[in-house]
């Protein structure tokens, strides 16, 4: 995959977080996640972008997370701050980790320009889904680094460490906004013991 390069200068904020007992957890890299933890992403971006994020667990099982089908937050996202996965007819929703992985990877690709090669690539993997498992896919060779176990997908309720080797290549998310040009491409990876 070679990305579609544009040459505007923007801004791009990224955390992760778990909601556990109805709290907003925040996740850095390498910290725990467990099975049935709901985990979300608040993302701000200066400028209209599509968002790209895929997770792998080590045992090579792989889930699209965002763009999913029938969201209400779609590519490209607006200027502003949003918390993916974002809701779906009305109801806001979660990622679920649905089951123990060893190490939860996340990628995240954030740019301006649709990246239609990415997205063919994307095609062949499978999508988190409301109310039931995920099967797992082989990963296409061409996409080596664009990496699940985070599987499923919650509505929200009603009332390992950072200096291990990087999955994909890519740096790590970072604790602060960032300006970016291109493609903004980050990788954060959770414990799932």
């Amino acid at each position: 995959w070679k990305p579609v390069v544009p040459s505007a200068n923007y801004e791009v904020e990224a955390t992760f977080y778990a909601l556990r007992d109805n709290q907003r957890v925040r996740l850095g890299n390498g910290k725990a996640v467990a099975p049935g933890d709901r985990l979300f992403l608040d993302l701000d971006v200066s400028q209209p972008s599509y968002i790209y994020l895929v997770n792998q667990d080590d045992k090579g099982e792989k889930n699209v997370l965002f763009p999913l089908p029938d969201q209400t937050l779609t590519n490209p996202v607006p200027v502003g701050q949003h918390q993916l996965p974002g809701p779906r007819q009305g109801t806001e929703h979660f990622w679920e980790v649905s089951n123990v992985g060893g190490r939860e990877h996340f990628l995240i690709y954030v740019t301006p320009t649709r990246q239609g090669e990415l997205e063919s690539l994307l095609a062949s993997i499978p999508r988190s889904q409301p109310g039931r498992p995920v099967d797992s896919a082989p990963l296409p060779s061409e996409a080596v680094g664009v990496l699940r176990s985070v599987g499923g997908l919650t509505p929200a309720p009603t009332a390992a460490s950072a200096s291990e080797p990087s999955l994909a290549g890519l740096p790590p998310l970072p604790e602060a906004r960032e300006k970016a040009s291109g493609v903004w491409a980050r990788e954060i990876s959770f414990a799932n013991p």
